[in-house]
């Protein structure tokens, strides 16, 4: 019998670049919390949010 398994990591594996860019979108997200602003925190989440989206979606090669 021959299983079609994969390791996990393989599966969910980013590229480095895109480790690296969540990393550099973990910067103003800081900045954007330290402020006393609700739409600092709320604007930082959502740019945070769409570079962790944008760090799972498929590339195209």
């Amino acid at each position: 019998m021959h299983y079609n398994f994969q390791f996990v990591t393989k599966v969910f594996a980013m590229k480095g670049i895109k480790i690296e860019l969540l990393g550099i979108a973990i910067i103003p997200l800081g900045i954007a919390v330290t402020t006393n602003n609700f739409w600092g925190y709320v604007l930082g989440v959502l740019g945070f949010g769409v570079a962790v989206v944008g760090c799972f979606l498929k590339d195209n090669h």
